[in-house]
């Protein structure tokens, strides 16, 4: 391996090391000897440095993060997002909320376990020294001074500030995607990286169970009597994370949940398995078999059938390929 430690590397030598990643990266054992190298790397970088290495170290360290990332014990998961949380929203416009609620359901074991783990996480967002952009000034505007303003935001209701913050924040992400010829919507990743800060603001540890069990369990808070007027429909639908989150006031309720029926957004969801899983040579989605096994989860936990059927065996072409019909639902 090559990637530790960090050597002053010409461009023609980065772009062969850049070969070597993605040559690595379709080998399961290679990929874990590369997430190894890289987290030393990038631990022992500067925040200046990791940003600087935005294209090369840092942005090698994310793909591997997010293929990953539901795997990760909580110490290397705190450890990603308080170093590279702002370039994980860049690169590929990732949902880093939507990210953080996965991770919390499938890891926490318990109430006590789940308030655990998002307290260290929050607590590390909250104190992160990641930059985000520099200022005309060359002052360091970085994600722990992003959450200050948030709070100072929700705190006065200050409508003028926040068009202030956000407007700065679109303007220096514009010009970096610009100027690093990156393929990424500015707009995109400031409502992504908002939107978790809204939530890590909104939500309290003692509170994180009852929301992450809302969000992809939402019946078990109805009252009892429309419990079974649920049961007894035969239209008894699961909605999305992004559709019970209200990043702008964030409570919990026990309240009736609306049963309106809302399609399941079947792009999303291929984008997210082409996130934790990589084709092979033959163009598949690889292992297969755990594949198939995260199929079925995401069917039970959305409560849509149809979601085990988004991947499957095409027997004319002699592999498997995605469910163009799903996909182009509206």
């Amino acid at each position: 391996m090559q990637f530790y430690p960090i050597k002053n590397s010409s461009e023609e030598e980065l772009e062969t090391l850049n070969e070597k990643f993605n040559e690595f990266f379709a080998d399961p054992e290679k990929r874990d000897e590369m997430w190894s190298e890289l987290k030393q790397s990038i631990q022992s970088l500067s925040y200046e440095d990791i940003f600087n290495y935005n294209r090369s170290y840092t942005y090698w360290f994310a793909l591997l993060a997010l293929k990953r990332i539901n795997y990760l014990e909580i110490d290397d998961f705190v450890f990603v997002v308080s170093r590279i949380l702002f370039f994980l929203a860049l690169y590929n416009n990732v949902d880093v909320l939507d990210m953080l609620v996965e991770y919390l359901h499938l890891r926490a074991l318990d109430d006590s376990d789940i308030q655990m783990k998002y307290q260290k996480i929050k607590e590390a967002i909250f104190n992160s020294n990641e930059i985000i952009y520099y200022t005309k000034e060359g002052n360091a505007y970085k994600v722990k001074d992003f959450v200050l303003d948030m709070k100072q935001i929700n705190d006065k209701k200050d409508d003028l500030f926040m068009v202030n913050v956000l407007s700065n924040l679109s303007a220096h992400v514009s010009v970096f995607i610009q100027e690093e010829d990156l393929d990424a919507d500015e707009k995109l990743v400031v409502v992504i990286v908002k939107s978790v800060m809204d939530f890590l603001i909104g939500v309290e540890k003692d509170t994180i169970w009852y929301m992450i069990d809302g969000i992809y369990y939402p019946t078990q808070y109805l009252e009892p009597e429309e419990q079974k007027k649920l049961m007894a429909s035969d239209d008894i639908v699961v909605e999305p994370a992004e559709e019970l989150i209200n990043t702008e006031k964030l409570t919990v309720t026990s309240q009736p949940l609306h049963t309106e029926k809302i399609p399941t957004n079947y792009q999303s969801l291929k984008s997210l398995l082409e996130q934790q899983f990589s084709y092979d040579e033959s163009g598949e989605l690889s292992p297969i078999e755990e594949v198939l096994d995260r199929l079925t989860q995401l069917a039970e936990e959305n409560n849509d059938e149809s979601i085990e059927e988004l991947y499957m065996f095409d027997e004319n072409q002699g592999k498997f390929v995605w469910n163009e019909d799903l996909l182009n639902q509206k």
